[in-house]
């Protein structure tokens, strides 16, 4: 028999996703769609989200036989940028850094690099739902 002293605080859910923790991603969740509307009246779809950022672009896994997709899936995107300097982003009380310095309480640290225009001229995230 054996005995398991510790049992892991999360499990992995979904797939891997290989990151550079010198560099700074988008990470979008896509969950689900409400409803599928088709020309012919299909009563069933296989289908996948793809989402576009700043010439990158990402899919979902496909899901099949259904009108109502759920994905739960998170799409990946490097934010390529340019300035070296200035500019940090708040997002609420965390600032993004370019080189992603994780302190003690997983946070990101203060840090030169993330400049808000840049990262508002690459524009908006596309979505497409596409059928197989």
């Amino acid at each position: 028999k054996i005995q398991i002293a510790n049992s892991p605080k999360y499990r992995q859910v979904g797939d891997v996703m290989d990151m550079d923790v010198k560099k700074v991603y988008l990470i979008v969740k896509v969950i689900k769609v409400d409803r599928l509307v088709t020309q012919d009246g299909a009563a069933e779809l296989d289908s996948f989200v793809e989402g576009a950022f700043d010439g990158l672009s990402r899919t979902t896994r496909t899901t099949t036989g259904t009108l109502k997709p759920f994905y739960n899936d998170e799409l990946l995107f490097e934010i390529r940028l340019l300035a070296t300097g200035g500019g940090l982003i708040p997002f609420g009380n965390v600032v993004a850094d370019m080189n992603l310095d994780l302190d003690d309480e997983y946070r990101l640290r203060p840090c030169q690099g993330l400049n808000a225009e840049e990262l508002t001229k690459k524009g908006f995230i596309q979505f497409d739902v596409w059928t197989t």
